[in-house]
């Protein structure tokens, strides 16, 4: 019943930071501070952090080279405004993504698992 989930509804439960087992559980205890399990269905959600820790890394690199690339090929009229509204922009989305973003890790950790474990058997 788990692997016939699909990938999009896994990524969809990450982006509304629900358990991508249940879809009901939340990930999050407050804004930041993730739950070790699901509340729910008692999913182990730091299965292997280093995963989830290297997609944050990429994800944001990404975000960061977004920026740089916005950065080089708009100029701005007022130059020092234009640097300091980007820098801003940057700032707020590089943080306010985090949940989200960290939610969608754990949904592919979770996919990656199932799959894994699929083609073992």
């Amino acid at each position: 019943m788990e692997s016939q989930t699909t990938l999009f509804t896994l990524l969809w439960r990450g982006v509304k930071k629900r358990c991508p087992r249940c879809g009901k559980g939340q990930l999050y205890q407050n804004w930041y501070r993730l739950h070790k399990n699901c509340p729910k269905c008692h999913y182990l959600f730091f299965y292997d952090p280093i995963d989830i820790l290297s997609f944050m890394y990429m994800s944001t690199a990404l975000l960061t080279g977004l920026f740089i690339l916005v950065m080089f090929t708009l100029t701005p009229a007022n130059l020092v405004l234009g640097r300091v509204l980007l820098g801003f922009l940057a700032l707020l989305t590089i943080v306010g993504s985090l949940p989200r973003r960290k939610g969608i890790a754990i949904a592919i950790e979770y996919w990656s698992r199932l799959h894994l474990e699929d083609s073992h058997e």
